[in-house]
């Protein structure tokens, strides 16, 4: 019974978790079909303009964010797949947030994490090519490109500008209302911990008789406290 009790706590506090949604992303991100989450991120899918990379990083920046960083397998399935199917013939490259800038070669995010997992087809031999885009032309492997410019002819100078995908941490709101699971003993009845339904506050009791001052709220939690109101 006991177990079956603790079973049942745990499938209901399942459904209390508060679902993240693309209103905890960034305040400052329009909520529009450019916004994703996946994992513990927010993503921004800024295919409508293109920029050189280093506009692309500062725009991202600007936010908050970077630029998408792609470190596992499951974060480039959920990225390409996005593209190739809610954005469908939208672009064909997109800048992320890997490049060998500092030195060829040694390929760092734009957080400063060094590259661990890849998803290259191809890698250029040329050290002007620093910066890093995913080609959905080639099943979403990633390429090496010129991270601004180029010159056909001295006076004539290519910019390599494309879409883009910005990453942002969520920010979910606090929502005091929403019932938590806490463990506790009760006492008088066993010594097994059992899990109950709280609300943000524990359960309060206090000797003090405030009167028509009320007790002291707790200014972090909101919780009342032991004492009288001043």
């Amino acid at each position: 019974m006991e177990k079956l009790l603790i079973s049942l706590l745990l499938t209901i506090s399942s459904h209390l978790v508060k679902c993240q949604t693309i209103n905890d992303c960034p305040q400052n991100l329009a909520r529009d079909s450019s916004l994703k989450v996946f994992g513990n991120a927010c993503y921004q899918f800024v295919l409508t303009q293109t920029r050189t990379h280093s506009e692309a990083r500062q725009n991202c920046q600007s936010h908050g964010g970077t630029l998408a960083l792609v470190k596992t397998p499951e974060i480039q399935n959920f990225l390409y797949n996005a593209l190739v199917h809610d954005y469908k013939d939208v672009t064909d490259k997109v800048w992320i947030g890997l490049n060998d800038i500092d030195k060829e070669n040694e390929f760092k995010w734009e957080d400063g994490t060094p590259l661990s997992y890849s998803n290259w087809g191809h890698v250029s031999s040329s050290d002007a090519d620093d910066c890093v885009l995913m080609d959905l032309r080639n099943s979403g492997k990633w390429s090496e490109f010129l991270c601004d410019q180029s010159y056909v002819l001295i006076f004539f100078p290519h910019y390599e500008r494309h879409p883009y995908i910005c990453q942002y941490n969520l920010q979910p709101h606090t929502d005091t209302s929403t019932a938590t699971i806490t463990s506790t003993i009760v006492s008088g009845i066993s010594d097994t911990t059992v899990l109950i339904m709280s609300n943000s506050c524990p359960a309060f009791s206090c000797d003090l008789d405030c009167g028509m001052d009320g007790f002291h709220k707790n200014e972090t939690t909101g919780c009342s406290e032991c004492k009288c109101a001043v």
